[in-house]
């Protein structure tokens, strides 16, 4: 194992710690202080724990710096001679920062992560086991392009989305709400508020009720002018 794999675990243990809000002991506790069972470590990310986003977004940006000297990162290296152990730090470090970004209300960052974090996802997908973060963090990529009006990134990335996954609690949410969208069933939407299947969904969820008043408007002025 390199120096700077070794250094980029220690530092996501930190990372893991420091966003669950737990001490290390208890870390090494639930993982046997495993390695596979660090990179395969189940967190729940429907509770919102209590954690300190600016000591998180510390450790990510130490992590950054360190990522990208990791062999398996480089774009030219073949994705036969990649490691695994490090393309699953990578990914786990990548979703701890959509989820950080989103919280902290950095829709800059979230996007960054996002775009990193697709090449795992979707690139690597025959040679990473999926994650089990994946489908809710897609379904939480498609409302934010759902609020921003963005339907042709909308549907260009539902269309690299395996069919089973489009029944996923996460994704199927998104879907039905931009059915309703397309069906003028605005006030359905208006209403799902409360249904949400996570709660980082509600980040994006104001920002898709002033889209939806929007095409409200556009709806009224095209009747009077019709």
């Amino acid at each position: 194992m390199s120096n700077v794999l070794e250094e980029c675990i220690k530092l996501y243990k930190d990372l893991i710690c420091c966003y669950n809000n737990i001490s290390e002991k208890e870390l090494i506790e639930g993982t046997n202080d495993d390695l596979d069972n660090l990179l395969n470590l189940n967190e729940d990310i429907s509770i919102s724990t209590a954690c300190d986003i600016n000591k998180c977004k510390e450790i990510l940006g130490k992590l950054k710096l360190l990522i990208i000297h990791l062999s398996s990162v480089n774009p030219l290296i073949c994705i036969g001679q990649k490691d695994i152990r490090e393309l699953l730090i990578v990914r786990g470090i990548l979703e701890k920062g959509v989820i950080i970004s989103i919280r902290n209300k950095d829709i800059k960052s979230f996007n960054i992560y996002i775009a990193q974090l697709f090449i795992y996802y979707f690139d690597y997908k025959d040679i990473l086991p999926k994650s089990k973060k994946q489908n809710a963090i897609v379904g939480l990529y498609l409302l934010y392009l759902l609020a921003s009006n963005s339907i042709g990134d909308f549907h260009m990335t539902l269309e690299i989305l395996p069919l089973e996954d489009h029944n996923d609690i996460y994704i199927k949410y998104v879907l039905n709400v931009e059915q309703n969208i397309m069906d003028g069933f605005f006030h359905h939407v208006l209403t799902k508020k409360e249904n949400i299947p996570l709660y980082l969904y509600e980040s994006f969820m104001d920002k898709l009720y002033t889209t939806i008043r929007f095409k409200l408007i556009d709806c009224i002025f095209a009747s009077t002018n019709s």
